[in-house]
């Protein structure tokens, strides 16, 4: 300010206000100042221009006109506080919106402030109201506002069709498409939120017994971030607890956190609901309570599972056979075995099977002896055909000549790869035969571990000797070997 062309210091004059300009309202104002340098004063009437500056707004549905505004605004000790207004303009006399307003600190459970409206309500009348409760409170930076327009009956939502935001001196909509708008307290005005947009899906399907920290590992197939969220940094997700101990159709509160500018986080919580499938364990027992196999097999919840527990099972070269079936382990006190396959379930559930060995089944009828020989004068060595009988209706057999021994003999025995010899002499070689093939050529004393034959359950099998005696036909040799066959057990229809 300048008196007589000269420069007069600030703290030399005052200037004060002749009149009171209405700063609930956007546009110019006409305001009357008086300055004041002793002994003189002169009154000089400015514009003054009311702005946006960072509003959050709740227009009518015709959104020609302001049914709720409210301003964040800070004090010179950087203090935020808010007030309603009526920003370019309100509706006389009713509101055809039901604007609410909240301020939570720290999560969606803690409210300072919650306040709301009725179409029945002058706007004015509301402003005034509002100001009241956010006079009661004390806000500070990180606070987060939450508007929520609905209908003017309140029967709906309206979704962000009619929540604004003063962006640049424009309203702008942010929100289109969710029930409420979150805005962060910040030194620079309101900051957008996006802790309350995470869109939560629906029929996930989990296992039995699936850990809290299982779950969490998988959390974006149960929650995710809107396409809006450019970083996912800025957001932590997390279950609160599962329930996957049964089955069945489940819900847990799983809580996203969100980054404040302002230092820490904002929690909002989401009810998650989840299908927790079915499992059922099928555990492998001996008859002495031994454990030798347990499977785990899961199914979706709504459907059933039918048990279908092997006929045969191999362990350590060992063939076990299905016996029986019990709810309870082996060797408890309530352990009952229960003859044939268990019934289909719905729901969780344990299965004891019993095996036994499969060669306590062994049951072979088997010649005692077989005579062999050469007659007539002849080179050739046969015998009749004897009958090895499996009799067993539960196995099949694998034979095999463990071992070929010398009782009493004076013949050599020739094998598979030895010459015939090129003189007589006291020497043979022996075929054995199962049907019309043969099975071993050319036994002798250190023959051993040969497979002789598969059979069948119910089913014999026809064995003989044969073979060539190379010594004088004149000559008489009366010879004894004793063959030892094993008998393994095997599942029907292995080959």
């Amino acid at each position: 300010m300048t008196v007589d062309g000269s420069a007069i210091d600030e703290q030399d004059y005052d200037v004060s206000m002749l009149n009171q300009i209405d700063t609930s309202k956007l546009g110019e104002q006409e305001l009357r100042l008086r300055v004041h340098y002793a002994p003189y004063y002169k009154d000089i009437t400015v514009k003054a221009n009311i702005i946006w500056g960072s509003t959050l707004v709740a227009e009518d549905q015709s959104q020609t006109k302001v049914d709720a505004s409210v301003s964040l605004l800070h004090k010179p000790d950087e203090i935020p506080y808010l007030n309603a207004n009526q920003g370019f303009g309100v509706l006389n006399p009713n509101m055809t919106t039901q604007p609410s307003f909240q301020i939570l600190r720290q999560n969606d459970k803690n409210k300072l402030i919650d306040v709301t409206s009725d179409s029945f309500e002058n706007p004015q009348d509301m402003a005034g109201r509002w100001n009241g409760m956010f006079e009661k409170v004390s806000l500070r930076y990180g606070d987060v506002a939450v508007m929520s327009v609905k209908s003017g009956d309140g029967s709906e939502n309206l979704h962000g069709e009619d929540t604004f935001i003063s962006r640049n001196e424009t309203l702008v909509k942010e929100t289109v498409g969710y029930d409420d708008a979150f805005y962060e307290l910040t030194s620079n005005g309101y900051r957008l939120m996006h802790v309350n947009q995470f869109i939560v899906n629906k029929d996930v399907h989990v296992p039995l017994h699936t850990t809290k920290e299982e779950m969490n590992k998988d959390i974006l197939k149960f929650i995710n971030p809107p396409e809006t969220v450019a970083s996912s940094d800025k957001y932590r997700i997390e279950f609160e607890s599962v329930d996957t101990a049964s089955s069945g159709k489940k819900s847990s509160v799983v809580s996203v956190y969100e980054k404040l500018e302002s230092g820490g986080e904002f929690q909002r919580n989401y009810t998650v609901d989840y299908i927790v499938d079915p499992e059922v364990t099928e555990y492998y027992y001996d008859t002495e309570a031994n454990l030798f196999n347990k499977e785990m097999t899961s199914f979706e919840y709504g459907t059933s599972f039918t048990p279908g527990p092997r006929k045969y099972i191999d362990k350590d070269e060992i063939l076990y056979i299905y016996k029986g079936w019990s709810e309870e382990k082996p060797d408890t006190e309530n352990f009952v075995l229960q003859e044939g396959i268990p019934s289909s379930t719905s729901r969780e559930k344990a299965y004891y099977y019993v095996y036994e060995k499969a060669d306590q089944l062994i049951n072979v009828t088997i010649p005692t002896d077989i005579v062999f020989g050469t007659y007539d004068d002849s080179k050739v060595v046969s015998s009749k055909g004897y009958d090895i009988k499996n009799n067993s209706s539960e196995v099949d057999l694998e034979i095999d000549l463990s071992k070929f021994e010398k009782i009493k003999s004076d013949v050599t025995l020739l094998n598979a790869n030895d010459s015939d010899p090129s003189e007589k002499e006291a020497s043979a070689r022996l075929n054995l035969m199962v049907g019309d093939k043969t099975a071993i050529s050319g036994l002798t004393e250190s023959t051993n571990d040969q497979e002789l034959t598969y059979l069948p359950s119910g089913q014999s099998s026809r064995i003989r000797i044969s073979g060539t005696y190379f010594g004088e036909s004149s000559e008489k040799h009366k010879v004894e070997y004793a063959m030892h066959l094993k008998f393994k057990a095997q599942g029907q229809n292995k080959k």
